[in-house]
């Protein structure tokens, strides 16, 4: 008939069912690769998923070995207080109250001028702060703040006029 091509002319049948057979092994090929890629690529997700539990359940324990830290130099700083309100003259004897309840953490008394009038556990450079940007505002004094050479934090209690300093090692101490 008019409008009809020559290839159209026969009953077409077996050919419908060839294209549908073709395009339904297509899509199973195609499903096939999907699982496989899928299932090639689980046990670098499984890595990647492990990993991070790791590196999760590592910081935890880093937090709460530091805050342990913090807790011990924060008793020593009171027992420091302690001993240095009784004993004004006597700051090694504060210093030494403070190490017995916390002996991993160095402490240093200082006066009013800043001059260390006494330090153990540390060398007096070690108590120096790193120091803030002028836009920085003025710390609490129950914050910790960076020490100079990074691998410290202090934490500081004024008793009178004179401060002491508490400086707590954030790496673990082996």
């Amino acid at each position: 008939g008019a409008g009809r091509r020559s290839t159209d002319a026969g009953d077409g049948r077996l050919t419908a069912w060839v294209r549908v057979g073709v395009l339904a092994l297509a899509l199973a090929v195609a499903a096939y690769v999907l699982l496989v890629a899928r299932g090639t690529a689980a046990p670098a997700r499984e890595v990647e998923h492990l990993r991070a539990e790791a590196l999760t359940h590592e910081a935890g324990l880093l937090a709460a070995q530091m805050e342990a830290r913090i807790v011990s130099a924060d008793a020593g700083l009171k027992a420091a207080a302690a001993s240095l309100k009784t004993r004004r003259e006597r700051p090694l004897e504060a210093i030494e109250a403070a190490r017995l309840v916390a002996p991993d953490i160095a402490f240093a008394i200082l006066s009013p001028t800043g001059a260390t009038l006494a330090a153990a556990g540390a060398p007096v450079e070690a108590f120096e702060a790193a120091r803030p940007s002028t836009q920085t505002p003025a710390p609490r004094l129950d914050a910790l703040h960076a020490a100079s050479d990074g691998e410290a934090m202090l934490r500081e209690q004024v008793v009178g006029s004179e401060r002491i300093l508490a400086r707590i090692p954030v790496a673990p101490t082996a």
